[in-house]
């Protein structure tokens, strides 16, 4: 991939802020929508936004999906490499260029074609088998409701859907790049451009819920509850890595275990501070519970060294 590329999707990156959130790009397309219905009766003319706006939307949604799910690791990061077309030798080359502002998600997911439903399809496809069956079942996965489930699927009608986004991604592609003597569209097919996309998009980013996390918290009880038993498994496999790192004869267990017990001094000392921010809240024990996870993922980073050092490593 040539240096350019890289430098336009860390532009990209940068003037796109935050990573979107499908939730947030699905009322994006609901607030496009609203705007559409309260002009078009005094602006038609300006119709060829909604189509242009429509696929602008679905494109940040897919390239957001591809990077969750090739950053999210194992098997996600093996099967991204067909999407890569034998790029892969150079991830660790543009990762320390870029100083990790880009991470293989985001390498991956301006790597792939977003001009035909098919190969949308496809793309998904590699990453997640089945997944146009996966994605006719998918509903909402909150934690709170998983007594109600399964519950009615988001599509609807999948065929109507796909044709519905196969159409505008070609009428984008006329009204940008060309400029045809008649419409190439009715504008009673905004609406139906418009809800494919919010069913697209949905379903889509709960079926990658379903994949990466099983379910979601909706309300901050839930969420706390959810990240105490995030860290406590990981807590559990520190102490693991510990114990293997004790056995080895050419460590002190007494220095080790002096050593762990200061840096979980620091680990509590680092959670308690980041959770000051919102001290009395709500959301301090979830907040406090991530800052000590991060310290543990370190951790856990800096004793696997031990555990895959070879003769002579000091």
């Amino acid at each position: 991939m040539p240096s350019n590329t890289i430098d336009q999707i860390v532009e990209w990156k940068e003037r796109r802020g935050r990573p979107r959130l499908g939730i947030e790009l699905s009322n994006e397309i609901e607030r496009l929508r609203t705007e559409w219905h309260s002009v078009k009766d005094v602006a038609a003319s300006l119709s060829d936004f909604i189509p242009c706006r429509i696929v602008t939307v679905l494109e940040i949604f897919i390239r957001e999906a591809i990077r969750e799910l090739v950053d999210s690791g194992s098997p996600y990061t093996e099967r991204a490499e067909k999407l890569t077309k034998g790029t892969r030798i150079d991830f660790l080359f543009l990762i320390n260029t870029h100083e990790k502002k880009l991470s293989i998600g985001d390498i991956v997911s301006h790597s792939i074609s977003t001009h035909s439903f098919d190969r949308i399809l496809a793309t998904f496809e590699e990453l997640i088998p089945d997944f146009k069956g996966g994605l006719t079942r998918a509903h909402e996965r909150w934690t709170d409701d998983q007594e109600t489930w399964p519950l009615p699927p988001i599509i609807k009608d999948f065929d109507l859907m796909a044709a519905q986004l196969a159409r505008v991604l070609w009428v984008r592609h006329i009204v940008v790049h060309e400029l045809p003597r008649e419409q190439p569209y009715e504008i009673d097919e905004l609406d139906g451009f418009l809800d494919a996309t919010q069913q697209f998009i949905q379903a889509t980013d709960w079926l990658i819920v379903e994949r990466l996390k099983g379910s979601i918290p909706r309300t901050q009880m839930q969420m706390n509850v959810v990240a105490k038993a995030t860290l406590d498994e990981r807590l559990k496999h520190l102490d693991e890595i510990v114990t293997q790192v004790a056995n080895d004869e050419d460590v002190d267990p007494l220095l080790l275990a002096e050593n762990q017990s200061k840096w979980a001094a620091y680990a509590d000392s680092k959670a308690d501070l980041r959770a000051s921010l919102v001290k009395g809240g709500s959301m301090y024990p979830m907040l406090w519970a991530s800052a000590k996870l991060e310290a543990v993922e370190a951790r856990i980073h800096e004793l696997q060294w031990w555990l895959d050092r070879k003769e002579g490593d000091l």
